[in-house]
């Protein structure tokens, strides 16, 4: 167990303008029930779980040390989803804040591929792994699959996805559904639960926090709109069983401008 933990702000703390549907999903709907010095302990569990994988990850690597086959390892650090553990007030994962969804890819190369070690700060999607191992192990990708090789990126400084773009349909059931899409500097989440629907706008480098909702910032109406077309889009060519309505932006802020009055 960890003994001393720094929080982010962001844990155990709900924002006005964060979506009240996350109420009806598992996240909220246990996360709520903790205090900011509740999650301080469990924060300290859960760092000291990290510290056993990572040490369980160093014996694998002195393993392949042992065996002489290090060098030619290719190792792929990588998850699926991340964990809120308190921030915004949500527990486990099944939203789209930064906690939840933002998961670097970490991957030590064989020697040979003329790759120099270093970081990459662009934004790719966790479909962009498998063809990367594809291409780094010599073997074509499959067909049809929407990831591309993060190769490129690596060898010349290629520049990363205009957008990506994450799903969620429900724990269960299917009784309530989020989109996001990230573009630039900004995330646009679309939180879906029967007919309801309520968006969120974040600037991801300069409020990593997720603390202000700009949806309802008059300045960013454009860019609101412009994003909820690029997303309707995108789950238009993909086949997904949802749509958003036309006039969503519009109604949106209709439905929550006598919410957001009654909190002055």
């Amino acid at each position: 167990m960890i003994d001393d933990v720094d929080l982010p702000e962001s844990v155990g703390r709900w924002y006005d303008d964060q979506s009240p549907l996350q109420l009806y999903n598992l996240p909220g709907a246990i996360g709520v029930r903790y205090t900011r010095d509740e999650w301080h302990g469990v924060w300290r569990v859960y760092l000291g779980l990290v510290a056993l994988l990572d040490h369980a990850v160093g014996m694998i690597i002195d393993e392949l040390k042992s065996q002489s086959i290090y060098d030619d390892s290719l190792i792929v650090f990588c998850s699926d989803h991340g964990e809120m553990l308190g921030s915004h007030m949500l527990y486990q994962k099944m939203c789209m804040y930064e906690p939840s969804v933002r998961t670097p890819i970490a991957l030590k190369l064989p020697v040979g591929t003329g790759i120099e070690p270093g970081v990459v700060d662009r934004l790719v999607s966790s479909v962009d792994v498998l063809p990367t191992i594809c291409e780094l192990v010599g073997t074509e990708p499959p067909a049809g699959i929407d990831g591309r090789s993060l190769v490129p990126m690596m060898r010349t400084g290629a520049p990363g996805r205009d957008a990506a773009f994450i799903q969620f349909d429900g724990n269960g059931a299917r009784g309530n559904f989020q989109r996001a899409v990230i573009h630039g500097e900004h995330k646009l989440i679309v939180d879906i639960f029967k007919d309801e629907t309520y968006l969120e706008l974040y600037d991801v480098v300069n409020d990593p926090e997720e603390t202000t909702n700009l949806a309802f910032n008059p300045d960013q109406r454009e860019r609101l709109e412009r994003m909820a077309l690029l997303l309707s889009a995108h789950m238009a060519d993909t086949g997904d069983l949802l749509a958003i309505a036309p006039g969503v932006v519009a109604t949106f802020l209709a439905d929550y401008a006598a919410v957001r009055a009654s909190r002055r």
